[in-house]
């Protein structure tokens, strides 16, 4: 028997108990037949498992022969991924029984598992010996796989940046559970120090929306705010403080408002945080910098002016900022060497930069020039300050030797966007990357000029002189540039789309800071960058080996592209790309992804009848791929097909297998509902409509009440509390209400679907309530 660990043997040893047949004492002295034994074994070597990712599945003997097991996850988040494996790997059809019990219950071995890992069990057998037997010899096979699988864990350290890019990529779609797995796979790595596990942090809470949880981690910002940020993490923690502090002030249309709850939030509370913007162009971020501006005793228009410029017009021409942006000329002052040394000295370096240069220039003016620019280190910065230097002739040769390596280091062109796509700890005056050995220090990395960025990576390219997208460039190049011009938005997805080789995979690890900076969270997307998502699509679905990251993203692009609206000849394309992926991943590990897709094309509107019958002929596609597969459906499934081929104006008939193929255990299992509430919050409510009708029907008696509130109120709050389950899909949903929802829940956890669609809410409730 292989070696158990002592924190594993005592509840083995109330699961090798009677009732089951096989002790455990029989088993530690290896006395059991070699056939039970080969049923056992592998399944206690991968308790050793140091990354706690396999299943656990253990037998029940009677008479000496295996008549049944019992299975479970190692944490709650793969209790659903270990069903599905179960489906997949057999099929309904080969159990006669199989159910999923609470780790409390009254079964011993269920209780013993259970209490193991605090996940539910799942028990099952089969229908007689021979059954059972065809059962065993698959269990040794899976235990093979899945020990091959952590055994190449153990011994492949992935590259960081490939990690990052699939962690970026988790973000991007919200699949909390994905990107905290590869958040603790970067930890794994050993090559993050301190710092950037805290950058990290930031970044996964702010990817995942979790504004208000950064802003009021209190510490976490009063610490971060004393180190040298990377650009992002500047843009992530004022985006959290502004949406959570200064979204409903600047709403309220009160300039003296906003800039008092600025002060008393932000302002006084994390001065150090605005040391320099680092070149961040999101609008948040460069409102709060006009803020904290604006709030010193003599703001420099100047300053002011500049901030200005990089906001979109509406905010420059109307509104609350815009009262903000005229400074009384009672309440600015001219440019002074006592206040630029107060902004040196206060450690404001963007602001010590501008008053500076508006002063008559001496050794000392320009030593501090220098140390400024190399700490802030945007192109912009420090392409004034050389000018600046240039201008004053002698003073150079009077600098120190230190100031002089500071300023000839200034003056050294930026190597060709060459930047690590991990953000890693800065420290002055040279940012380390990590594909650095430790101890070397890379040359100084500036960020390209903003308005050009974009496009200048892109020609790079296809011309062979660009590489890896820097870390930061989706908060510090400017996109609205492109967004704004529909030629240049062309140009860029045309330059994206039509690299080769080694250079394409750089523009698909590249794709989660493209789509912040162009497609963003926020409203419709823009007519002017649907070519951009258009290739974004392509890009995605052109990888060989599509993850579920890969298909969450393809659903969420097509999501976004459909709502916006779509040309014929674009709709067209599409479809051929998902026919494309529905021939490489139909499968019952993805069916639901391939209902959810059939689903959004069936509710958006198809702009001509070409595209009708196209979309028709998808969904003909996805039935026939799930024929050969019909009998691992569950009812749920079958059902949403019933629907899909009423929207697709298709028979029955052509649903085949699918329709017929009814499993008597699909009912039996499922609970009695009656005289319970189902809450669901999804902003697709089309979805939620159809979910509802779904099963209400399959749980007779159960009341479902929707709910699609875009904000916090009194009624979505009194649902989650009252609701005996409530769904938050979380993929079509606001941030506000999702903390509404967690509060009213208390120390409840919501249901959460993989997807928005239909079939992605009904499953999650049935895997919750099952």
């Amino acid at each position: 028997m292989p070696e158990v660990g002592p924190d594993h043997a005592p509840w083995l040893s109330r699961f090798f108990a009677a009732p089951n047949g096989l002790d455990w004492v029989t088993l530690s002295a290896g006395s059991i037949p070699s056939g039970i034994a080969e049923s056992v074994d592998p399944w206690l070597r991968l308790l050793g498992d140091y990354e706690q990712i396999a299943p656990i599945i253990l037998p029940f003997v009677r008479d000496g022969k295996i008549t049944g097991w019992y299975a479970a996850a190692r944490d709650q988040e793969r209790t659903g991924e270990l069903e599905r494996l179960l489906n997949a790997w057999f099929g309904r059809a080969w159990f006669e029984h199989f159910d999923r019990t609470s780790p409390a219950a009254a079964d011993p071995m269920a209780a013993a598992l259970g209490s193991a890992f605090g996940t539910p069990v799942f028990r099952f057998a089969g229908a007689d010996e021979a059954a059972n037997q065809r059962i065993a010899n698959d269990l040794r096979a899976l235990a093979t796989l899945l020990a091959g699988r952590t055994r190449r864990k153990k011994i492949e350290r992935r590259p960081v940046g490939a990690i990052r890019s699939e962690f970026d990529r988790a973000l991007l779609v919200q699949d909390q559970a994905q990107a905290q797995v590869l958040l603790d796979e970067l930890k794994q790595s050993a090559r993050l120090n301190e710092e950037n596990l805290r950058f990290l942090d930031v970044r996964m809470r702010a990817g995942l929306g979790l504004w208000p949880q950064i802003a009021h981690d209190h510490w976490l910002i009063k610490t971060l705010s004393e180190l040298v940020l990377p650009p992002q993490i500047i843009a992530d923690l004022i985006e959290a403080l502004y949406r959570t502090h200064l979204d409903l002030p600047e709403a309220s249309g009160s300039s003296d408002e906003l800039l008092a709850t600025f002060v008393e939030q932000i302002g006084s509370r994390y001065p150090r945080l605005f040391a320099s913007r680092r070149g961040v162009r999101t609008p948040r971020a460069v409102k709060a910098f006009l803020l904290f501006e604006r709030s010193r005793p003599k703001p420099s228009p100047q300053i002011i002016a500049e901030l200005a410029a990089l906001l979109p017009d509406s905010a420059r021409v109307a509104g609350t900022i815009a009262e903000l942006i005229s400074i009384p000329s009672a309440a600015s002052e001219a440019p002074s060497i006592d206040a630029a040394d107060e902004a040196f000295d206060d450690g404001n370096f963007d602001r010590a930069i501008e008053l500076y240069l508006a002063l008559p220039q001496s050794k000392r003016t320009i030593t501090r020039l220098i140390h400024c620019a190399s700490f802030v280190r945007t192109q912009e910065a420090i392409d004034k300050v050389v000018a600046t230097v240039e201008k004053t002739g002698q003073l150079v040769e009077e600098l120190s030797l230190a100031n002089r390596a500071k300023y000839e280091a200034l003056q050294v062109s930026p190597p060709s966007i060459e930047v690590e796509v991990v953000p890693v700890a800065d420290a002055l005056p040279v940012e380390r990357d990590l594909g650095s050995p430790a101890g070397v220090e890379p040359a100084l990395a500036s960020v390209p000029d903003a308005a050009s960025g974009w496009l200048d990576w892109a020609a790079g390219l296809r011309e062979g002189t660009a590489s890896t997208l820097p870390a930061d460039a989706a908060v510090t190049w400017d996109a609205d540039a492109i967004r704004s011009a529909p030629e240049r938005a062309q140009q860029f997805a045309d330059r994206i789309g039509n690299v080769g080789g080694d250079r394409s995979a750089i523009v698909r690890n590249a794709i989660p800071s493209i789509h912040a900076a162009f497609l963003g969270d926020e409203g419709v997307m823009l007519p002017s960058v649907k070519p951009i998502a258009n290739t974004l699509f392509m890009l995605v679905a052109m990888d060989d080996g599509l993850s579920s990251i890969d298909l969450a993203l393809l659903s969420q692009l097509l999501g976004q592209l459909l709502e916006a609206g779509v040309s014929s000849a674009d709709y067209l394309s599409l479809l051929d790309t998902l026919s494309d992926v529905e021939e490489r991943m139909g499968s019952p590990a993805h069916v639901g992804w391939s209902l959810d897709v059939a689903e959004a094309l069936a509710l958006a509107p198809a702009p001509s009848v070409d595209c009708q019958n196209a979309r028709q002929q998808f969904f003909l596609l996805v039935v026939g791929k799930t024929i050969g597969f019909a009998h691992r459906l569950r009812a749920d499934e079958r059902h949403a097909f019933r629907i899909l081929a009423q929207d697709y104006g298709i028979d029955r008939e052509a649903l085949g297998a699918i329709d017929a193929e009814e499993q008597a255990n699909d009912q039996g299992v499922l609970p009695d509902l009656s005289d319970k509430t189902i809450g669901i919050y999804t902003l697709t409510e089309a979805a939620g409509s159809r979910a509802k009708s779904q099963l209400e029907t399959m749980f007779p008696g159960v009341e479902v009440i929707l709910n699609a509130d875009l904000v916090a109120t009194a009624r979505l709050a009194s649902l989650a509390k009252n609701a005996d389950f409530f769904v938050f899909a979380w993929r079509s949903s606001s941030h506000s209400a999702y903390y509404c929802i967690k509060e009213a829940m208390d120390d409840r956890e919501p249901i959460m679907p993989l997807g928005k669609g239909t079939a992605s809410i009904v499953r999650a409730v049935i895997d919750a309530v099952c």
